[in-house]
């Protein structure tokens, strides 16, 4: 099972691997181009296609931006993004049609394991690997994220209709129609047992 497979499984995964590190690049150096255009050149919206997986024919990003995979990432039609827009799709992420992001939005589909011996690695080379577990966001369609909001890890649900903008962490899901305010999840205390990922999925073995 290649990494890549390995984040759509589930699995924990190494980061580091050539295979993800040259997706990552291919996505970084695009961005990268992106951020340097005018905002009024028309070749930069363009580029936008060369980054995400999928996308409506209907979008806007404001920039800067920034995108891990890019690749991983599908967008319904009718996007607009602001300012500052952040996407960590190590795991996938899927936005519905109609969807608004204010500026300072974070889109976090990443994790590592709370403990250092789960975290942390060598392999056969003696290079150091890092092991990491993605599960998906999925924003549904006609979604408001009014701004300075972070979507974290674990398999965030937005449905359709809804208005989100306090400025807040959110790991949780919400029911249709809600106007999430001032709703966050503390993180677990990275000592206690009950954070250990090979408790939930197994093995690490297989991120080396």
């Amino acid at each position: 099972m290649t990494e890549e497979e390995k984040i759509f499984a589930g699995c924990m995964f190494n980061n580091r691997t050539p295979e993800l590190v040259q997706r990552k690049r291919k996505a970084h150096r695009a961005c990268l181009r992106f951020n340097q255009l005018d905002e009024s050149d028309p070749a930069r919206q363009p580029i936008i296609k060369e980054i995400i997986g999928s996308i409506g024919s209907v979008y806007y990003f404001q920039g800067p931006l920034q995108f891990n995979y890019g690749c991983h990432t599908h967008i319904g039609n009718n996007f607009f993004a602001n300012f500052n827009l952040t996407v960590m799709d190590d795991g996938p992420i899927y936005i519905g049609d109609n969807v608004c992001l204010g500026p300072n939005v974070s889109l976090m589909a990443t994790n590592h394991p709370l403990l250092a011996q789960e975290r942390l690695g060598l392999n056969e080379q003696g290079k150091m690997t890092m092991a990491e577990y993605a599960q998906g966001i999925h924003i549904g369609s006609n979604v408001w994220i009014a701004r300075f909001w972070t979507a974290f890890i674990l398999a965030v649900k937005l449905s359709s209709v809804q208005a989100v903008w306090s400025p807040k962490t959110f790991r949780t899901t919400f029911l249709p129609m809600a106007t999430p305010v001032g709703l966050s999840v503390p993180l677990p205390k990275p000592t206690a047992k009950r954070t250990s990922f090979s408790r939930k999925i197994g093995s690490i073995s297989n991120i080396i």
